[in-house]
């Protein structure tokens, strides 16, 4: 990136576009043969068109409708190309309409990409339930570091819900002073970030202090600072991030007694596949709340030990779809199968200043401090042997609980590489109740193997259209002689 007064020099006077080319077909009214908007693109979806006539109203509309395919959500997007010259912002506007949508709701999106890797992504509000057209925006900040940008309209959970008119437009940096009460809010985000993250002598911090308080121009609140902090956090690391004040109550519980189980909190699900061998589906767990916590991991444990039988030698743990949130119910719940004693370490890439990862008693702890307990329900058994199924969308704690079982003898993990968020957060309570996500160490195996980049399976498994080839994979090798 150029320096910081050769940028603003640029901003002000060069007519540059970061894009290379301008998204098309906005209001969708422009059809391919196969009923799909022109100049879109579609993903996980099983519906036969996403172009349809516009529900009370005139022309057409992306539509998008559950069931997906193999996740709960879908998407339609366009890709730009671009030309990383200066730092720039768009401002996305669509109209969006949804008929009973449940889980994550119907949202715009955007990011930029480079060498594959996601950068500041951001998102619209999500709409749920049953809304008229209501309009939905966004900003997005891009810079020299990517060399595409990606727009998207997306559908998680279940329900209906229809996009239209899309605008891309440049905007524009406040020239107007931050308030005193702005100003205090981003020096206290970067005295809370900068001493902690990780790699933190590598980077531009001088840099990153002048870019922030340009995207912060005009803020008079300090949630009118959270944009320059995202960008900031991006840079910092990809995977950290922030929640705002009314998110992180949500995930610390704030609307839960003390002894209350989160009532939308979604479980481990699992069958038998024969006699010998049990399945487990373990989904994402992003809850802050101790008894949701607590009841996450003990249902998975009663679940283990309702599936075992008297010929149960195997299990697959199907991390596939579990895209992160807390490790420790997660840890605590697979307790019987990885076993007690230490089962893996955050820590600093050369392996020093090492934390372990503990499971013990039906326990998980962190450097000796307990995080969730169990029922300690027991296993029967004690050989056997567990494939872990891993994926493109295993990240964060799901890629913890799967490197667990790295270095177990009677375990070995099946399908793709990870999403590679292989790295420690720490969350930061900020003054108003928002929450910073920051990244502070690596994770390493239970021998302090450093994983720097994502979690590789023992064995590779391609993707197959017509059947579950890391499934079967996993399963002909639990049937092999223990």
């Amino acid at each position: 990136m150029k320096a910081i007064k050769t940028l603003l020099i640029s901003l002000l006077l060069l007519p540059l576009s970061l894009c290379a080319q301008q998204p098309n077909n906005l209001d969708f009214e422009a059809a391919s043969p196969a009923d799909v908007p022109m100049g879109w693109k579609t993903s996980r979806l099983t519906q036969p068109k996403t172009l349809v006539k516009t529900p009370d109203g005139e022309g057409s509309s992306l539509y998008l409708t559950a069931p997906f395919t193999e996740f709960e959500s879908g998407y339609a997007y366009q890709e730009l190309a671009a030309s990383g010259e200066v730092l720039l912002k768009y401002d996305i506007t669509a109209r969006l309409r949804t008929r009973g949508v449940e889980g994550d709701g119907a949202q715009i999106y955007a990011y930029g990409k480079s060498s594959g890797s996601v950068l500041g992504y951001v998102q619209s509000e999500s709409l749920r339930g049953d809304n008229d057209w209501t309009e939905v925006s966004l900003s997005l900040v891009t810079d020299s570091r990517m060399d595409s940008i990606r727009i998207g309209c997306y559908l998680g959970g279940t329900g209906e819900a229809w996009f239209d008119d899309l605008t891309f437009t440049r905007g524009e940096f406040s020239k107007q002073r931050m308030s005193k009460t702005a100003r205090k809010y981003l020096r206290e985000f970067f005295a809370t970030v900068e001493p902690i993250a990780l790699d933190r002598d590598e980077k531009p911090w001088k840099e990153l202090k002048s870019v922030a308080r340009m995207l912060a121009s005009g803020a008079q609140t300090t949630a009118d600072v959270y944009p320059a902090m995202r960008y900031t956090l991006g840079r910092i690391n990809k995977h950290s991030f922030m929640f705002e004040p009314a998110v992180a109550a949500d995930l610390n519980g704030s609307d839960l007694a003390t002894d209350e189980v989160d009532p939308d909190l979604k479980y481990t699900s699992g069958r038998r596949i024969n006699d010998r061998i049990a399945y487990l589906s373990m989904p994402a767990m992003g809850s802050g709340h101790q008894a949701t916590l607590n009841a996450f991991a003990d249902s998975l444990q009663g679940l283990m030990a309702a599936l075992e039988t008297e010929t149960t030698t195997g299990w697959v743990l199907d991390l596939r779809e579990n895209g992160g949130g807390n490790c420790w119910p997660m840890l605590a719940g697979v307790g019987p199968l990885i076993g007690e004693g230490i089962a893996g370490y955050f820590q600093e890439r050369d392996g020093s200043n090492a934390s372990p990862w503990v499971y013990r008693d039906g326990k998980s702890f962190e450097r000796g401090n307990e995080r969730v307990t169990t029922r300690n329900h027991q296993l029967s058994h004690k050989q056997f042997r567990v494939a872990v199924l891993v994926g493109p969308q295993t990240a964060s704690s799901g890629e913890i609980t799967a490197i667990a079982f790295m270095g177990l003898p009677y375990a070995r993990l099946f399908g793709q590489p990870s999403a590679g968020y292989v790295t420690t957060n720490t969350s930061i309570p900020m003054s108003d109740g928002a929450m910073v996500m920051v990244t502070i160490s690596i994770y390493g195996d239970r021998n302090k193997r450093a994983v720097e980049d994502r979690v590789v399976p023992d064995v590779i498994v391609a993707p197959e259209a017509e059947k579950d080839a890391a499934l079967e994979a996993a399963i002909e090798w639990l049937e092999g002689e223990i």
